[in-house]
């Protein structure tokens, strides 16, 4: 069974509406995490930091770990230095990822 939508708009806001608290540059407690990562099982994201090439992605899980700590296997770059180079500096480093596939590193930090 899958969600159908979470409704139009940025994850990031989705994400607070859930854990009624604003969420930003802090890295989320494994409680709100969980909370989170629950609320996203299986529903489809689509990337906004690629027009008009949005991908679509169903959610696998969160990271433990935010975006500026978080690499890609076998490379030495984390995932915010990566988004930095390519795509422009994330408001949000500290914030967990979002898992798009179950055995492949695809990580969309939050904020996308």
């Amino acid at each position: 069974k899958f969600t159908a939508f979470l409704g139009a708009g940025p994850l990031l806001d989705f994400a607070q509406k859930v854990l009624g608290v604003p969420i930003g540059g802090r890295p989320l407690q494994d409680r709100d995490r969980l909370k989170l990562q629950k609320a996203l099982a299986k529903a489809m994201v689509k990337t906004t930091y690629l027009p008009p090439n949005q991908r679509k992605y169903r959610v696998v899980g969160l990271t433990h770990q935010g975006a500026d700590r978080l690499k890609y296997n076998g490379a030495n770059i984390s995932v915010a230095q990566y988004f930095k180079n390519q795509y422009g500096p994330l408001r949000f480093p500290a914030l967990p990822c979002v898992k798009c596939h179950p055995s492949r590193d695809i990580f969309v930090p939050l904020e996308l």
